[in-house]
C-alpha cells in the first residue's frame, strides 16, 4: 500500500494526506498515475479546467 511504500523511503506522511491522495487518483472509478499524464487524463474525464492545475501540469 501507499503507505508501507513511503516509509521504505523513509518519508513520513499524514495518514489524512494519504486518503486524499488515494481518493483523487482514482475519484473517476479508474486510478490515475501520480504524474503528469494521470493528472491530465483525470481533468480531461472530469472537466475540470483550473489556471492553477494548468500552470502546474502542462
Amino acid at each position: 500500500n501507499m503507505k508501507s511504500v513511503f516509509c521504505d523511503l523513509g518519508k513520513t506522511i499524514h495518514e489524512e494526506h494519504l486518503v486524499v491522495t488515494a481518493d483523487c487518483l482514482s475519484v473517476t472509478g479508474e486510478f490515475h498515475g501520480l504524474n503528469v499524464q494521470g493528472i491530465k487524463q483525470q481533468r480531461n474525464q472530469m472537466s475540470i479546467s483550473s489556471p492553477f492545475s494548468q500552470a502546474c501540469f502542462s
